[in-house]
């Protein structure tokens, strides 16, 4: 095992598919799922992926990147994970790395960004063009610094 966790933040379906391969793969023993609109949906999907209920835990109220790590981290905490692989897509990823290493300093965050195989969704590319505008939002709003890739691992 490489990650105590895999945590998926909210968005398309295909985050959760890649996830479950990661799982599948041994990359960590259990999946985290956030999201308001998605933690339920990518929870059913991760199980009709064949991964075990028992080994899904769902954030369901976060409705952004910052809160996705907010929340998750009560939940990262009292299971005592030291390292979390964070499975997003790529355009995603830099973000969502640095918003759940400045909420969580004492884990170490592994970044693997969905397999291109995985990622045709149309959903994605739209967003994928806002994703310049949030990084400079969250560094104004939040402070984090979502330019830096000092730890960035991936």
């Amino acid at each position: 095992m490489n990650s105590d966790f895999i945590v998926v933040p909210g968005g398309v379906e295909s985050r959760a598919r890649f996830a479950a391969r990661c799982f599948h793969e041994g990359i960590a023993p259990r999946i985290l799922v956030a999201g308001y609109d998605d933690a339920y949906t990518n929870r059913d999907l991760l199980v009709q992926l064949g991964v075990p209920s028992q080994a899904i835990s769902v954030e369901p109220l976060s409705r952004s990147t910052f809160q996705n790590a907010r929340f998750c981290a009560p939940i990262l905490r009292k299971a005592g994970a030291q390292t979390v692989t964070i499975v997003t897509s790529q355009y995603h990823s830099s973000r969502a790395w640095e918003t759940f290493h400045h909420e969580l300093p004492e884990i170490t965050f592994i970044s693997l960004p969905v397999d291109a195989r995985f990622d045709r969704d149309a959903y994605d590319r739209d967003y994928a063009r806002w994703e310049v505008i949030k990084k400079i939002w969250y560094c104004v709003r939040y402070r984090i610094p979502t330019c830096s890739f000092q730890n960035y691992v991936q």
